[in-house]
Parts: C-alpha cells; structure tokens; sequence
C-alpha cells in the first residue's frame, strides 16, 4: 500500500494512493437473504455542484490505484446455489479524477473462469482479458465507452460508445457499437457441452463476424432501435481420427428492429448452408415489416442422416443418436392473411419425414424417440382447390428428467371444405393414447380424441372466425392428488374476432364428469348434461351435480369464472333444486381441509373414503369476497348441523363474504315458516349466523329440530305437546360443524299457544300434589303466552299466563347454560281462596326442589289499573320489545 504523508495527517481518504495485492485469496458471497459480504462499505454521495451552478472538484469521490496480482477469487450465493471462481487472477484500476469527470482504465486477464451450478454442472471459459478506457461525467450522467476489448483465445469482442442515465426521466439513452470477430471456430466449439461433442482432436476452418448498433432511449414506454450483423464464411468441422467433416458452413443473419419504424424492421437469413457427412442444410429468408403486417418469405431444404452422423463424428458415450431428418419448406405471404385465414393467398410447398428418429442423452436424463412422421403441404395455384396438407405421426415420445409427453398414434389432413360456398378449410385430427406428466404432480390422459376445425376467412362483411367439435371418450387431469376426469366429453366451439380481440363460445357436452381435491371432504360428481359458455361467462342447463349425500340441478348463468383466479368480481344468477343437501358437506366442497387422498390412472379413478371420514373434520369456511350470487331456490331437505328444514323455496344472496337468506318460505312438520337467515364469517373471528325464524303451529316436540338450542337453552319445551305458534330472531356463533355454539346466542323469543297439553312430567307432577288439582297423563291449558330473552347467563323467561283447570297461574324464572334453573309460579286464582307462590329450582329436570313462596307475579296480569302501576315496569317494558320485535 502506497501513502499520502499529507493526506495521512489530514485524516484525508486520500492518504491512500495505491492498494496492491498480490497472491490472495479474495471471496465474495451472498448469504440467504441476499446480503452480501461487502454490503458494509461505505457508499458516498456524489457531489457535483453547489448552489449557484458552478461545478465542484469530484471531493466525494476518489478511487486510488488497485493492482491485483496473481490471486484467486471465489463467488458463492447462498440463495441460488451459484459458485464461481477465477484462477490468476490479474486486474489494474488506474483512475484518473479531474475537476468535472473521472477517466477509469481498467486491464485484466486470467487463466480461466469457472461457473458452476448444481442444476447446469460447470461451464469453464479459458484465457479471457478485458482491456478498457472508460470515462464518466457525473454532471451530465454520461458514461463514455473509449474502448472495451474482451478477448477469449481467439475471439475477440470490442465496444465502444456513450450510456446517458436520465434518472428524473426514467430512460437510458444508448448509443453503442459491438463487434465479436473470431478466425477460430474451435473456439467457439469449445464451449459446446461435453455430453453432446467430444472435442478433442478437433480441426476447423472458417470466419465469424458479429456486430450490433443499439441507439435510442430505452424507457418503460420505449426501445431503442438495434441492428445485427452475423457473418460465417468458409466455415468447416472435423476431427482427428474420424472421417466425418462439415466441408462446407456459411451464411448470413441480419436483424434491423425499430419500434418507430415497424414497416422498415426487418430479418433475414442468407445464403445459410452446413453440408457435411451425413449433414445437408441449405435455404434462404426474410420477414418484412417485421413489426407491423409481417411478410414473410422462406425456402428451406434439408437432410439429416443422424446413423451416418453417428458413425463418423465423435459423440459422446452417454450419446445415442439414430434415425433419418428430412424436409423442404417454400413460401412467401404476408402474416395478415394467415391470420385472417386466407389460405389461398398464401403459396405453401412442404414436407416433413422423420423415421425411427431416437435421442437419447443419459447425461441430462432426455430422450427423444419417434417412430415415424410424415407430412406434407401444398397450395402452388393459389387456388382453394389446390390446398392439400397432411400430417401422421407413430410411436411420439418425449421425456426428461421432470416432463413425459407421449401419443401412440397421430393423423392430421387440411383441406377446403366439402359442400359449403364459402372458401373455408376444414382440418381434422385424430389422437390415440395421449399421455402427459410433469415434475411428479401434474398428469393428463386420454385414451381416443379427435377435433374438427373449421376455418372462415375474412370478408368484406364478416371477420374471420373458426367453428370446431372436440371429442374424447375419456380424458383425465390431475396435479398431485387433485383430479378431474371428464368421461365421452365433446366440446362445440365457435371463436370470432371482434376488435382484435378472439371471442369464444360453444357448449360442452359430456356423460359424467368426475372431480376430487385431498382438501375437499367429497368428490364432485355430475351426469350426463351441457353446459354453454360465451368467453369466460357459463350457461348451466339443468346440470347435476352430487357430492356426499347431497344433490342439485342447476340452471343459470355464471359470469367472469376467470375471477376464480384473479379474484375480480365473480356474479351469478342460478336456479336450485334440490332433494337433499347437506350445509356440511357443500362447505366441505367449497372450503379447503387438509384431508383424503386420490389415485387416478389412465381414466381409472380410486378414492380413499378412509382418510376423507366425515368425522372429525376441523376447518372454517368462508366465503370469498369476490362472489356476487343470486340463487333461487326449491330445496326439499336442507340440514345445518342439527338444523333440519323442509319444502324451502325462496332467494339466497350471497355477498362480499356474506351468505344471505331472505324471505324464505319452509314446510316443516306441516308447520309453515317464514325464515331470514345470514351466515358471515368475518376476518379472523368464528362464523356467525343473524337468524329470524317464524313457525306457524309448529308441534312443541319438533320446535328443536328448527332451532337446534332450544332443548338446551328452554328444556321445558318437552313438557309441552300440542301446536303453537313460535318466533325467534337473534345472532349465533357457529362451530367448525355449523353447529350453534349455546354460549353465544343473543336474542329474543315467544310463543303462542292454546288447548294444549302439559304431558306426565315429574315436577308438574308435585306441583298438582302442592296446589291439590288433580293431575292426568295429559293436563290441558287453555292458553299459554311466553316471551324469552337469550343472554350471555342463559334465558330469561319473562311473566307468561297459564291457564289449567279452575287455576289461572304466571310462570317466570331463568334457565341457566349449565342446565340449571330457578322457576317461580305465581297463582292468581284457584280454590284456594288468596294468592301464593311457588319456588322451583333444581341442577336439571329430574332434580327440582318446590318451595312455597310469595307470589311475586300477582299484578302482571290483572284488569285493575291501580294493581298494574305495582308491576316491574322494566319487565313490563321488555315484553313489549320482544313483541314488538318479533312482529307478534
């Protein structure tokens, strides 16, 4: 290291003038989060001017001279698995800093550089050299390129040219040259893979040049403009030892892209030929107007014999190579008429052979093998009755080490359409025994398919459009152990183009349709049906569909399914009927859960019911927010947990995330019932469920099946037979099997009854030994009248009149979530000639304890104003609410 003695005083950067190393070892890394080893160098801010525009010294800036001599560096990071390394390596950093710019040479060369990645092996580039002149202006932003030469053995690449950074604009202007010159193709060889070339012994011929013009700004919004140049002359390949030789490769490239210029871009391809033992490769081409309206003419031959190929060139021993290439393509169009289907504009002479063609590289796990193909395409008239195209294909298969593709058999012929006074083209294709599988989870099969295209081309009063029938009579689908298996599926497709946009519709038909997901508790299964589709909108025509136990036929429209994917809004408007359907079970379909397990295999479908048991299932459902659906509905049998409803019909909206059921109109029990039901599942908190259910002379005994609590939270209701009527509106959390959770309901409830019964009941029974009445199997009421408040200690049953017998009594009290209670009755009239009071309390129903008491409800339910102002107005006040709120 080289010192400044002033700059050392002054505690000055500059103290140092010049760093050099020789014969280190110099690591770089990044760790997992991408931090790298060097991060915690100190980044300095340029300086360039001061307030009144005048331009500073570069005092911000200063780079010493670095000189490295003879070291060895190492590159690994951590996140990619991307290791590197540079032997001898050499590099000199001479910089220059004046009062406005900063000159940089910078020379280095070095024995090799080696790259190496798990996934690619190592790639090593021998003798390289970098010999530049750079300067950089940071008032105006300007890189100056003087001279960049990168030199690798023979091959040589030189740049030069200016890099404008225009950072408050967001561009780059670019105006820079590159030309790579080599004499060697060896050179060039030598990079390519071992697996594929043995390149020892290697002699060649012949002179690459490649230059490339990039001027322009480079932006969001813009590209520059690029032009490249590739030139081959007198190319030739051979090797020691063998008798093959490439006597013969040349050709020119030539690519001018200017995005402001589409009908002057161009590419085109001349003179190309690579001939050779076993090699013939000869054509010529170009495209036009590259970027706007392509025209595009090509003439191509060639002939490849890869036995011949095989025998007299060294390929490498983990490299089977076989079979015979051959094929010839002529024509000249422009791309507006293939996309218009103008098939008579455009000339075509084709043909393709390919036999007993096989690949097979055990270094990188690829084999390609084809047991025959054959094509051909002719239009030479520019006659629509001229077009004749063909395709078959044998024994195509495709395999490495993450994607197997294979098809047993393959027939494909184009032609003018028969019996039509349109000039269309008809192009039919027949599949057998298709087969695809990637990275061990992605499957699809299908035994026999075949397709029928139909093409119209342009007019002057119709845009071009396509009308196809697809057939399969089976085709499965799976990703890990989600599957779906379509069975004798046809599709019926028309595609239009309207405003450059290629508009879809059609129907799908098919016999049944089969679906599974590990998540979902139930297999999806419909049967024979249609469905239509116009874009991404579907058309339901009485489609059916089953999934546990449940079913429904469904009819409608479903709008944006590509919302599915990119959560937009997804709307519907459907009809559903339905004999049975369980709210479990279509959560269980809708609602992810980490359970089963499928095989499916060449249309052989297994499900293991095993894992996929209904019971002790844990998820929440919810659902998406993206939905906006209006269902209209005939559902004979819906169950909700312990919630069973009959006869329903009525509308279901369902809306950023909540699930509506408004007006709906049930037969339960020959009991009519009018119900409002909303379930919501807000963000991170328990499904919950706002309901209002009114029940029409209901049996006593079926109220819980409708409200499912009612055992639990008013058991007496078992003591009672006979009809009434009933209400009840509140709010409800739901547990994982959308079953109420007691705790948490909130609400009110009342009912109205009269003639019924109260049925042999233990503590009634005490009660007729107490209050000497007699008692019977059944003891009839004349009217009863009871209103409930549901809260967070249980239920509150406020002052009801019962009429039984010749005793006029008021039954009150609270019935605790632990089954517990305390029951107060008042009589207001019986034989007895004065009021009284009883205390009933008990842990449940078969253990009650009687107590005389005052009769604390005695001026609840009297005519005589005065006695009325001795009532508690609070209770008074509250059973008016709740029956003001239940509209009773």
């Amino acid at each position: 290291m080289k010192l400044n003695l002033v700059g050392v005083l002054q505690k000055s950067k500059k103290a140092i003038k010049k760093i050099q190393i020789q014969e280190a070892d110099i690591n770089f890394s990044l760790d997992s989060m991408g931090v790298s080893n060097w991060s915690s160098l100190q980044k300095l801010p340029l300086k360039t001017s001061d307030s009144s525009g005048v331009v500073d010294k570069l005092d911000a800036l200063y780079i010493p001279q670095i000189t490295i001599k003879k070291s060895h560096v190492n590159y690994y990071d951590h996140s990619s698995g991307l290791q590197g390394q540079i032997d001898n390596f050499n590099l000199e950093i001479d910089p220059s800093v004046r009062r406005t710019d900063i000159d940089i040479r910078l020379k280095s060369n070095n024995d090799k550089i080696t790259v190496y990645h798990n996934s690619l092996g190592a790639f090593t580039v021998p003798e390289i050299s970098l010999d530049s002149k750079l300067k950089f202006s940071p008032t105006d932003t300007l890189l100056q390129i003087k001279k960049a030469d990168l030199s690798i053995k023979d091959i040589n690449l030189r740049s030069e040219g200016n890099i404008e950074l225009l950072p408050q604009k967001e561009k780059i202007r670019l105006a820079l040259k590159t030309k790579l010159t080599t004499n060697s193709l060896k050179d060039l060889l030598a990079y390519m893979p071992e697996q594929y070339l043995k390149k020892k012994g290697i002699r060649t011929r012949g002179k690459l040049l490649m230059a490339c013009e990039i001027n322009g700004v480079l932006s969001k919004s813009e590209l520059p403009d690029i032009t490249t140049d590739i030139v081959l002359n007198n190319g030739s390949v051979s090797f020691a030892g063998y008798a093959g030789e490439v006597n013969d490769i040349h050709g020119e490239i030539a690519v001018v892209v200017k995005p402001k210029e589409p009908l002057n871009s161009y590419a085109s391809i001349k003179n190309l030929q690579i001939k050779g033992t076993g090699i013939d490769i000869n054509g010529s081409g170009s495209i036009q107007q590259l970027l706007k309206k392509p025209i595009i003419d090509i003439d191509l031959h060639s002939a490849l014999n890869f036995n011949t190929i095989s025998k007299n060139f060294p390929l490498s021993e983990s490299l089977i190579l076989q079979g015979e290439v051959t094929s010839e393509l002529y024509s000249n169009f422009n791309a507006t008429d293939l996309l218009n289907f103008q098939f008579n504009e455009i000339p075509m002479k084709g043909t393709l052979s390919v036999d007993k063609f096989l690949l097979h590289s055990k270094e990188d796990s690829t084999l390609i093998e084809v047991e025959k193909i054959e094509g051909r395409a002719f239009n030479h008239a520019q006659n629509i009755k001229d077009w004749d195209a063909l395709l078959s294909v044998k024994e195509l298969g495709v395999h490495t080490k993450d994607i197997h593709f294979s098809i047993a058999e393959l027939s494909s012929d184009f032609s003018p359409s028969k019996n039509t006074d349109l000039n269309s083209y008809r192009a039919q294709t027949k599949v057998h025994h298709l087969k695809f599988s990637a990275y061990d989870s992605i499957v699809a099969f299908s035994n026999k398919s075949e397709m029928a295209i139909v093409y119209f081309p342009k007019t002057d009063t119709a845009p071009p459009g396509i009308n196809s029938i697809l057939r399969a009579d089976s085709l499965t689908l799976s990703q890990k152990k989600v599957f779906l298996t379509v069975l004798k599926g046809e599709t019926e497709m028309k595609i239009t183009q309207r405003d450059s946009v290629w508009e879809p519709s059609g129907t799908l038909y098919f016999d049944n349709i089969y679906a599974h997901a590990p998540e979902f508790l139930y297999h999806i299964q419909t049967p024979k049906q249609s469905i239509s589709f116009i874009n991404d909108n579907l058309s339901l025509n009485q489609t059916s569909i089953s999934f546990g136990d449940s079913n429904m036929v469904v009819s409608g429209d479903i709008y944006n399914t590509k919302g599915l994917q990119t959560g937009d809004l997804v709307s519907a408007s459907l009809q559903i009927t339905s004999s049975y359907m369980d709210a479990n079970q279509l959560i269980d379909v809708m609602a992810p859960m980490d359970n089963g397990a499928i095989v499916s295999l060449d249309n052989k479908v297994i499900i293991d019911t095993t894992s996929i048991a209904y019971k002790n299932r844990k998820r929440k459902f919810r659902l998406p927010e993206y939905f906006k659906f209006e269902l209209y509905n005939n559902i004979s049998r819906f169950q909700m947990g312990q919630m069973q409803l009959y006869g329903i019909t009525g509308n279901v909206s369902v809306e950023k995330g909540l699930f509506k059921m408004k007006d709906m109109q049930f037969r339960n029990f020959v009991s009519d019932l009018d119900a409002d039901l909303a379930f919501n599942t807000p963000k991170n908190e328990a499904a919950n469920l706002d309901f209002k259910v009114y029940l029409s002379e209901i049996e006593m005994a079926h109220i819980n099946e409708v409200v499912p609590v009612m055992d639990s939270l008013f058991p007496a209701v078992h003591s009672f037979q006979g009809k009434v009527d009933f209400r009840i509106k509140g709010n409800v959390e739901l547990n994982e099997e959308l079953k109420f959770k007691l705790k948490t309901v909130r609400g009110v409830a009342a009912m109205k009854a009269t003639d019924i019964f109260v049925v042999n009941d233990p503590a009634f029974k005490d009660l007729a030994n107490t209050f000497k009445f007699k008692h019977k199997q059944k003891n009839p009421i004349e009217t009863l009248e009871m209103q409930m408040a549901f809260k967070d200690h249980g239920v509150d049953i406020l002052p009801a009149l019962i009429e039984i017998d010749k005793y006029k009594l008021v039954l009150g009290g609270t019935q605790q979530h632990d089954m517990s209670y305390h029951y107060h009755i008042s009589v207001l009239k019986s034989p007895i000639p004065f009021k009284t009071g009883v205390d009933i309390t008990g842990e449940n129903f078969k253990d009650h304890h009687i107590k005389l008491s005052k009769a604390k409800y005695k001026y609840y339910f009297t005519d005589k104003e005065r006695l009325q102002k001795k009532a508690d107005s609070s209770i008074v006040n509250e059973r008016l609410a709740i029956l003001k709120t239940l509209d009773f």
